[in-house]
């Protein structure tokens, strides 16, 4: 074989293997993307879901506090209160809370 033979195999070649570099370099950096949009759609998913049942959370424990009318009257005491009354209090607070 004469050298520009050698010569167009080699550029033959290496011009192959620039194009299935760059082939699989897309393809893998898709294959990342797709990947990456699916986790963020499911890390949306969870995170609505866990909203949601804060949410509902929320408003349950609100609604069971209104019941009992002694937790109103605290909340009330409690906005002018000084330090060791709302102490006093937030404790009767937690025991209501155990009572239930």
């Amino acid at each position: 074989m004469n050298t520009t033979m050698k010569l167009k195999l080699f550029l033959l070649f290496l011009l192959i293997n620039i194009a299935v570099y760059t082939i699989t370099n897309i393809n893998k950096k898709d294959k990342i993307d797709t990947i990456l949009g699916y986790n963020l759609n499911i890390l949306n998913i969870h995170y609505e879901v866990l909203l949601e049942t804060q949410r509902k959370t929320a408003i349950a424990i609100y609604k069971s506090t209104l019941i009992i009318d002694r937790v109103i009257e605290i909340m009330k005491e409690a906005h002018t209160a000084s330090k060791e009354k709302k102490a006093e209090l937030r404790d009767e607070l937690h025991n209501l809370s155990h009572q239930r």
